[in-house]
This record gives C-alpha cells, structure tokens and sequence, in this order.
C-alpha cells in the first residue's frame, strides 16, 4: 500500500492533494496489517473519504467493489465516483447511512478528531 499511495500522492498532484503526506504513512503501514488479514477483497466503504485517495488506493490493492460516505465531498471524491462504476457515493452522515448491510473492511481514517467525546459511543456502535 505504501507504494501504491506514494505512486498515487506523487502523480497526482494538485491543489488539493498535495504531495504525500507523511502523515498518512504510519496509517498506511495500519490500513496494510488489517487488509491483510482478509479472507478476500470484496468491498470496503471509506467513511470520511475526503478526496478519495485512500478509496483509490483500496481499488488498486484489489478490492472489487467500495462505497464512500461524506459530508461534503470534495470535486476528486464526486469525479472518482462518477468514473468508478463499481464505487458509489453517499454524501450526509454515517448516521443515516443504511446502503451496505454487510461490508468486508472500513476504513476510517480522519474521523474521529470530529466526533464529540460524548457521541463517541454510539458512533462506534453504529
């Protein structure tokens, strides 16, 4: 995964994205251990999906089909998701929610700085 986000930061640049952010690599190594633990790689929804960088990268580590939840998706997200069949979109809260009943991995990776401590519970439940 490190490599394919490197490929991904590095030739993709723009605005947005921006060079590769070294802060995503120790997440990287994260994201890996726990793909790797998979029995296959079916489906994955990108909660927080921001840009789809890791929604991207997840299609290329081999993962068939993915779903992404967003407040306000950014051009990259809506664009990825036009072009991706396989890929859908959902833009409001994961409260509301209720596409995929079942879903091989879920990647969650800069969420919860904006869930407050007092609603942590119930959103991890959901």
């Amino acid at each position: 995964l490190i490599k394919l986000y490197k490929n991904y930061s590095s030739s993709n640049f723009n605005p947005n994205r921006g060079y590769i952010n070294h802060i995503n690599l120790p997440r990287i190594r994260w994201i890996n251990k726990a793909i790797n633990l998979l029995p296959d790689y079916n489906s994955f929804i990108d909660i927080g999906a921001s840009n789809a960088q890791f929604s991207e990268i997840l299609f290329k580590k081999g993962f068939i089909k993915g779903c992404a939840v967003e407040i306000n998706p950014t051009t990259d997200l809506l664009n990825f998701s036009r072009q991706k069949s396989d890929f859908q979109l959902f833009q409001g809260l994961i409260q509301d929610f209720s596409q995929y009943k079942e879903c091989g991995f879920f990647i969650l990776s800069e969420i919860f700085e904006h869930i407050p401590q007092g609603d942590m519970k119930n959103f991890t439940k959901k």
